[in-house]
């Protein structure tokens, strides 16, 4: 291929990269704050009836007509090897390529303004406070609300997190009922050795079992799981019985993260919440409760979400709820958060961190066979051109 031709790909590219930085700039000012990442937002795709779906149709139609013109009127009339066929073939495809993909650097832009706007280090600090006030989010604990709260589902403090059991008794009139208790869930590591023993109930396993306060009749009975580390077996098994209604306050029973932070085990957030909510309600003083509700405020009012809370009053109506009583089926927290559009958000905004979608599945097909289809259709039409000066010649 000649040098010509190639200067006139490498200036197509050129236009077109300037253009990818025109749209990159619109996209990084078209998003504007957090209002903009509602439920229904995405990475930008075609929807044929916005500025950016006008304009670039019309640039791209106007690009790849006039393009296409002085490709076929200054050099069909050289003869082509296959070599150069190819490369010709390539230079169309990658201009027509970049030449509809404006709207990627469009998306481009404002992720990148997300960035500017929200660092990932204060977003994950952000969603570790709320998983911590997780419970607290809710205007009242009604009892639809209630039923996601659950005794199993505590993790703090000792000697939670704990298992139902439920035993059928016989009455004394022969009748029978089920009775539901929860106990702790207890570690105990044995060697191998040691371990097989346990069938043979051994004196030394006796010993060793009388050691750790475990009653070696029931102990296979509350057996939960056994897995086997180097040469040692870790034994999960029901410990002492607890009783929930007298030691565990409701919002504990609630373990649930409203926005897992990326890369860090699950089980370990939901810990390091509860530890840290507890210690809120039954550690430090009332301060550090107003606090971490004032921090709320902040963050309600930097994701531009609807919300009417008092914080002081708010740690108020935790503290008399605490004291009112556990269990109970409703909790009246007096406060308004619009916890759906807060959820929406970052989930919103979660996606566009980690997930994003730059070419969108729903254009994803149309937007190749476009692409492959003008590719084509300008190769045929500079080889069908081409053809016919060379004939006349």
């Amino acid at each position: 291929m000649k040098l010509s031709i190639k200067k006139y790909f490498i200036i197509l590219i050129i236009i077109l990269l300037v253009i990818h930085v025109g749209y990159f700039i619109y996209g990084f000012n078209h998003f504007k704050s957090f209002n903009d990442a509602d439920i229904y937002f995405t990475f930008y795709r075609f929807k044929f009836y916005d500025d950016v779906s006008i304009s670039h149709f019309f640039i791209t139609s106007f690009f790849l007509f006039f393009s296409t013109v002085i490709l076929i009127k200054n050099y069909r009339k050289v003869p082509y090897s296959l070599n150069q066929l190819g490369l010709l073939f390539f230079g169309i495809f990658l201009s027509t390529l970049l030449s509809c993909t404006f709207f990627i650097s469009f998306s481009l832009g404002q992720r990148t303004k997300i960035h500017t706007l929200l660092t990932e280090e204060k977003f994950n600090e952000d969603k570790k406070l709320l998983n911590t006030l997780n419970v607290f989010l809710y205007n009242n604990i009604t009892e639809k609300v209630y039923n996601s709260f659950d005794v199993e589902n505590a993790l703090y403090p000792e000697p939670y997190p704990v298992i139902k059991s439920i035993d059928t008794i016989e009455s004394m009139d022969g009748s029978f009922y089920e009775e539901e208790n929860y106990f702790s869930i207890d570690t105990l590591v044995l060697e191998e050795k040691t371990y097989e023993n346990l069938s043979k109930l051994a004196d030394t396993t006796y010993s060793i079992l009388n050691d750790f306060g475990v009653s070696e009749i029931d102990f296979k009975k509350n057996v939960i799981s056994t897995k086997k580390i180097n040469d040692s077996i870790e034994i999960i098994y029901k410990g002492r019985e607890v009783n929930p209604n007298y030691d565990l306050s409701t919002f504990m029973m609630n373990s649930k993260l409203f926005n897992r932070i990326r890369n860090q085990p699950i089980f370990e957030q939901r810990f390091e919440a509860a530890k840290e909510r507890y210690n809120l309600l039954f550690t430090y003083k009332i301060d550090s409760l107003n606090a971490k509700l004032d921090q709320l405020q902040v963050i309600l009012n930097k994701y531009k979400i609807d919300a009417k809370i008092n914080s002081k009053q708010l740690a108020k109506n935790i503290i008399n709820a605490e004291k009112s009583g556990y269990n109970i089926g409703y909790i009246s927290l007096d406060n308004y958060i619009d916890r759906p559009a807060l959820e929406a958000r970052f989930n919103t905004l979660d996606e566009l961190f980690y997930e994003p979608k730059y070419l969108h599945p729903s254009i994803r097909g149309i937007f190749f066979i476009v692409t492959i289809t003008l590719t084509l259709l300008i190769t045929l039409l500079f080889l069908m051109f081409n053809k016919l000066k060379n004939n006349k010649q």
